[in-house]
């Protein structure tokens, strides 16, 4: 028999069986889990808050980028909940600080946490 019929063969002898990959019991990776022990993975209100930090984060980013006197190269940005958190570096204290007035003015934003390292050079 030839290597591709054997292969197509084992697969289709396989997908007959209903055999399955295993994955270990409980919720889903990245699923919280409430007191009572039942998970709220997929749920519409899970999926609709993080949908709603998706687009906070998108905006931020889009309003560092478009700021002018901030170098967001290596500013990372991340929502969980309404609360923005800044990571990275920015060149001066100034641009920290103005990063966080940024942020805070996007609507959706409940809190800003900034995380931001300043890299300010030797004069």
């Amino acid at each position: 028999m030839k290597p591709c019929c054997l292969v197509f063969t084992l697969c289709a002898a396989l997908a007959a069986t209903g055999a399955r990959a295993q994955t270990p019991p409980g919720p889903p990776l990245g699923a919280s889990v409430t007191p009572d022990g039942l998970s709220d993975a997929g749920s519409p209100q899970t999926l609709g808050r993080k949908a709603a930090d998706t687009v906070v984060t998108a905006k931020v980013k889009a309003a560092l980028a478009s700021a002018k006197n901030v170098d967001s190269s290596d500013i990372r940005v991340s929502t969980q909940d309404g609360t923005v958190t800044l990571s990275g570096a920015v060149p001066q204290r100034a641009q920290r600080d103005e990063v966080s007035r940024i942020a805070a003015r996007i609507d959706g934003v409940a809190a800003v946490r900034n995380a931001l390292a300043v890299d300010e050079a030797p004069q």
